[in-house]
């Protein structure tokens, strides 16, 4: 199972590790620390709970094993591909591109508005009824409502 990730607070790929641990743990019991770090070949059976805990970081090549372990979607992936960019790579200019090009991801996955689609929805709808109001020869839109709630097969809340 994955954690929900919200793109505008996480600030580590560790972070991620962390919640997607704590929540497969109450679900397989021999998840542990020590059987991560076993699944990713690690040679230190603590390493995995230093990773966790920002005193280290994982390998290129171990990260890419953690993803096939954790199975995020193509998105997740990607971002999280991007957080590991920016939170391993040591030269400013890496790091930079790694922020922008997850700037843009946080974009792309964050709704400016999440109300947006009901706004829309609830516009396009007055628009209707006030079309409708024309087609009924001018009667009140309180007469066009009740004519299309007494219309309606499924009971419409007044």
């Amino acid at each position: 199972m994955l954690p929900p990730v919200n793109w505008s607070t996480i600030e580590d790929y560790r972070d991620f590790l962390l919640a997607w641990y704590e929540l497969n743990k109450t679900s397989q019991k021999k998840l542990s620390f020590r059987f991560i770090a076993r699944q990713l070949g690690l040679t230190a059976p603590n390493h995995f709970h230093l990773v966790i805990h920002r005193k280290r970081h994982l390998a290129p090549e171990t990260y890419e094993k953690a993803m096939k372990l954790i199975k995020p979607d193509a998105r997740t992936r990607q971002g999280l591909r991007l957080l590991y960019e920016f939170t391993v790579e040591k030269r400013e200019d890496a790091r930079e591109r790694a922020r922008d090009a997850l700037a843009l991801l946080q974009r792309q996955l964050t709704p400016e508005n999440p109300d947006k689609p009901l706004r829309v929805l609830a516009n396009s709808l007055a628009w209707y009824i006030q079309m409708a109001a024309l087609v009924f020869d001018g009667k009140t839109l309180d007469h066009v409502r009740a004519t299309i709630v007494a219309s309606c097969p499924f009971k419409i809340e007044e």
